[in-house]
């Protein structure tokens, strides 16, 4: 399964509005994906990357179909010391198609914070579904997901818990 052009220059345009520290690894991960297409087989990658000297790294990790694991990689390989150092992301042609689940991490090591990566259905009412998430400030709203089923779908959140 290869991404369109019009697949990247969505992903451009959305990695765009992660902001300018999203920035350099939003460049990376789409230079990426343009010349390597997002599998269908889920297999992981792992990005690091740094701007100048003093600059914390970036991770980004990707699975195919899978969104479970983020958790545990983000508390034991970034452990960023707030939600400003997680960026969630999906890419998914609609209903029912795989989709690519991306965490992009600032590798703080800190080890007092942890953080859970959870997933809200979407009801008719979009606010009541992601109330959980806008009424909280300890959670970060992420990407939304197409069921399979063709009906509804749900929100990625992350919440720090520690």
């Amino acid at each position: 399964m290869a991404l369109s052009e019009n697949g990247v220059k969505v992903i451009v345009a959305v990695v765009g509005l992660m902001g300018t520290a999203i920035g350099v690894i939003g460049t990376v991960v789409v230079a990426r994906i343009a010349k390597e297409p997002v599998p269908v087989a889920a297999a992981a990658q792992n990005i690091g990357v740094k701007s100048g000297a003093d600059a914390p790294e970036w991770m980004v990790q990707s699975k195919v179909d899978d969104w479970e694991w983020g958790t545990q990689w983000i508390n034991s390989e970034c452990r960023p010391r707030d939600l400003s150092g997680i960026e969630l992301a999906s890419l998914q042609k609609g209903n029912g198609q795989p989709y690519a689940f991306y965490v992009l991490c600032r590798k703080d090591s800190d080890t007092n914070a942890r953080y859970g990566l959870r997933m809200t259905p979407k009801s008719d009412d979009v606010i009541g579904s992601i109330r959980v998430v806008l009424g909280n400030s300890n959670a970060k709203l992420g990407p939304f997901y197409f069921s399979s089923d063709g009906h509804g779908g749900a929100f990625w959140y992350v919440e720090k818990v520690q």
